[in-house]
Order: C-alpha cells, then sequence, then structure tokens
C-alpha cells in the first residue's frame, strides 16, 4: 500500500445560520482543522481523505480551496 502524507489543516469553512431569522450580526467563517492522508495536491486547492485502502478506495474525502487556508502541517507517523 502507498503511503501517503498526513496533513493537519488550519482554514476558514463557510458558515450557515438556519432557517430561522437571525439578527443581522457579525457572521464570519469558522476557524476549523482537519486531519487527513494527502490525495491530490494543486494550485488552487488541496483535497485529503479520511481513509485509504490497499483496493484504492477512499472514504471521507474533502477538498478544501486554497484561498481558504490559514496553515498546513504534515505529521509523521509509521506503519507497523
Amino acid at each position: 500500500m502507498k503511503e501517503r502524507k498526513i496533513l493537519l489543516i488550519r482554514w476558514h469553512d463557510a458558515t450557515s445560520y438556519g432557517e430561522e431569522w437571525q439578527s443581522n450580526g457579525k457572521f464570519k467563517p469558522v476557524d476549523t482543522l482537519t486531519v487527513g492522508f494527502l490525495m491530490k495536491e494543486t494550485k488552487k486547492r488541496i483535497t485529503v481523505c479520511q481513509s485509504y485502502a490497499d483496493n484504492k478506495q477512499i472514504n471521507q474525502v474533502l477538498t478544501i480551496p486554497r484561498g481558504c487556508i490559514l496553515s498546513i502541517v504534515e505529521l509523521k507517523y509509521e506503519v507497523l
């Protein structure tokens, strides 16, 4: 099985405030932390997944636009 980088990504996620009326307050993106296996990286986005298998299937895929990313840290691991 191909080893993949594991990333800790800090990013701003969009926010939704439900179906009810809201006060006209200061709405802002949510500061979010995501950990995942790096699947694809381009100039515009990074795609990670929660799990991947040796039969090339992946699970819980998330693509984050680079403009939303605040920081990226590569986490080190060892496959036993």
